[in-house]
Order: C-alpha cells, then sequence, then structure tokens
C-alpha cells in the first residue's frame, strides 16, 4: 500500500486573522493598485493621443503657404520628419537650400 502526502496549505492564526484571511487581503490589495495603474495607464495614452492630434492639426495650418514639393524634397534631402521639414522652411523663409543645411547644422 501507497502512502500519498496531504498537501495543505499552513493556517497559522494572528489573533483572530488566519494567514489565509491575511494573504486574500493583500492579494486584493495588490490588485487594486494594478487596477489604479492600469486605469493611470490609460489615462496617459488618451492624453498623449489628444496631444498628438493637436499638433498634428497644428502642423497642417502651418503647412497652408508652403508648397508640398518642397516639403517632400527638403524631407528627402535632409532625410527628416514631415514636421521638422515643415518647421525648418518656416524657419528659413521657404528656402529650400538654406533650409536643408539647417537641418544637418
Amino acid at each position: 500500500m501507497e502512502h500519498k502526502a496531504v498537501r495543505t496549505t499552513p493556517k497559522t492564526v494572528i489573533g483572530n486573522r488566519s494567514s489565509k484571511k491575511l494573504a486574500r487581503r493583500s492579494r486584493l490589495k495588490g490588485n487594486k493598485q494594478l487596477r489604479i495603474h492600469r486605469k493611470n495607464q490609460r489615462r496617459d495614452r488618451r492624453r498623449k493621443a489628444a496631444a498628438v492630434g493637436k499638433d498634428l492639426k497644428a502642423a497642417l495650418r502651418a503647412e497652408e503657404g508652403l508648397d508640398p514639393r518642397d516639403i517632400e524634397l527638403v524631407m528627402s534631402q535632409a532625410d527628416c520628419s514631415r514636421k521638422r521639414a515643415v518647421h525648418a522652411l518656416l524657419e528659413h523663409d521657404q528656402d529650400i537650400v538654406n533650409a536643408i543645411m539647417g537641418l544637418y547644422n
């Protein structure tokens, strides 16, 4: 006849509360903190998305007076983002050569 050990969780009584109850309370507290952390992460992602949307709108407004071919040319020659190309062109009064040189410096 084979004897198998029965696994049980040790139960230590501290005052009126057992260790099982304390462990459960600790897990619940940790879960609450995790929920709060995830909620804050979602809030931060929404704020960043809103900020990017505002930046995009501002960039589109800034592009209104510029020729799209000039923007593309600066982007390809300086290997930069559209936003940086628009900013460089506006900074150098739509002078393509100076805008490209300004991005290299």
